[in-house]
């Protein structure tokens, strides 16, 4: 939709992936793979994840394509929810910077680019987006670096411009999720706020720390501490870092803001709590 004083966001958009496209189409080949086997709390490059690394270098050097080309690589660290946010965010970016290093040992030209989505995701991994970009590819695009800088600045002053129109007419940035939590004696609903953070990525209200995520990463996160809530306001075992995170007193602090809202509880009978666990 076009809006009155402001350019159509959806060629923005094309414009984008024209360039995307043609650079995709102009490489010679790109690939992914997902790093795994890391123990609780480890980043070391050992034992069966140092076997997927010796198997991915050999897949890089069979993809090498002839002739001149440069290497760029993303690297993205990953971590589960065992301990704190900001210790989940340190392990994860250990695991990707040694696995930057244990790249460049191999190949001393490569352009990479480290990343943490910390415990994001809850799993411990490094995955490894790599692409091999051949000279045409960099002829045809990277003279135009000067152009590629005059529109990321149109499109962060585009984003400006929108977050000034957000708040000069009170529109919040926020999106409503519907969330439903099954408990032993009844079915609960819930409406979450969730802080829209752009790029179609949310925020989550209970686990700031965590990088903001799609929506359905950010929605079972919520649901399963939503969950987990009612478990301990039962007297139920929960997880030790739930409590030490002060989970329980977050969701309460939202509950009292109206970032969640509890729209409606239907008791359920026994025989539906045993139909809803096997199902």
């Amino acid at each position: 939709m076009r809006r009155k004083g402001g350019l159509d966001m959806r060629q923005v958009t094309a414009i984008f992936v024209f360039v995307l496209v043609a650079f995709v189409a102009t490489a010679a080949y790109a690939g992914v793979k997902t790093i795994t086997s890391y123990g609780l709390g480890e980043f070391a490059i050992k034992g069966a994840v140092e076997a997927q690394l010796n198997g991915l270098t050999k897949d890089i050097e069979r993809a090498k394509p002839k002739g001149e080309s440069s290497f760029r690589v993303n690297v993205v660290g990953f971590a589960d929810r065992t301990g704190s946010a900001p210790e989940n965010d340190r392990v994860a970016q250990e695991r990707a910077e040694q696995v930057k290093e244990f790249l460049l040992s191999h190949f001393p030209d490569a352009r990479i680019t480290v990343i943490t989505r910390g415990d994001s995701e809850n799993k411990r991994a490094v995955e490894v987006k790599y692409v091999f970009v051949t000279a045409a590819a960099t002829k045809m695009i990277f003279p135009y670096e000067k152009e590629a800088v005059v529109f990321v600045i149109l499109a962060s002053a585009l984003a400006l411009i929108k977050a000034v129109k957000v708040k000069k007419t009170g529109k919040p940035g926020f999106k409503t999720i519907s969330l439903r939590v099954l408990t032993a004696e009844a079915e609960i609903k819930y409406d979450v706020k969730l802080p829209m953070r752009g790029n179609g990525l949310l925020g989550n209200p209970i686990r700031e720390a965590i990088a903001p995520s799609p929506e359905n990463e950010v929605e079972k996160s919520i649901k399963s501490d939503l969950a987990s809530y009612h478990r301990f306001l039962a007297g139920e075992k929960v997880g030790e870092m739930f409590v030490a995170n002060k989970i329980p007193a977050k969701i309460e602090g939202a509950i009292s803001s109206g970032i969640i809202v509890r729209t409606s509880t239907r008791a359920r009978s026994i025989k539906q709590a045993v139909a809803d666990g096997r199902s």
